[in-house]
């Protein structure tokens, strides 16, 4: 982009230098130019993000019209009903021994009850999802009252 304009400018002056072009020809020409490279640049990237959006919505359609098993209960696993609270939980990463990940949560789920951790980035929110179980917690009480 900037050796054609290098080279428009080179053109441009060599003209001026003859007298076949005026100095405002030539900048109405680099500034017209400019504009019309820019629409066209503007233009392929609009393009480019519809084609994604494109598939991207496809591969939802066929998520959405796919038959999973997602209602379905895995067979051996019973489902359980009641209360469920932690108290003083604390997790460390093994990698990190030095910094508590978890420390010292406390919280009760009553039988029928919708729960969503929130909170600030870092505050330990993902340390509860399933990759995290596979590692004990380094202190924890739980209390449960189940009936199935």
């Amino acid at each position: 982009m900037y050796l054609a304009l290098l080279a428009t400018l080179w053109l441009g002056a060599t003209l001026i230098g003859q007298g076949r072009l005026s100095a405002g020809e030539l900048t109405s020409f680099v500034i017209y130019a400019g504009m019309v490279t820019s629409s066209s640049g503007a233009v392929s990237d609009f393009w480019c993000d519809w084609m994604r959006t494109i598939g991207a919505s496809e591969r939802v359609f066929e998520i959405i019209e796919s038959e999973g098993a997602a209602d379905a209960q895995p067979t051996g696993v019973v489902a359980l009903r009641g209360d469920l609270s932690f108290s003083d939980v604390s997790f460390v990463y093994p990698e990190r021994p030095g910094k508590r990940a978890l420390d010292g949560v406390s919280f009760s789920i009553a039988a029928g009850e919708n729960v969503a951790l929130v909170g600030a980035s870092r505050a330990g929110k993902s340390s509860t999802k399933p990759p995290a179980r596979s590692i004990p917690p380094a202190s924890c009480k739980c209390n449960r009252r189940w009936t199935s």
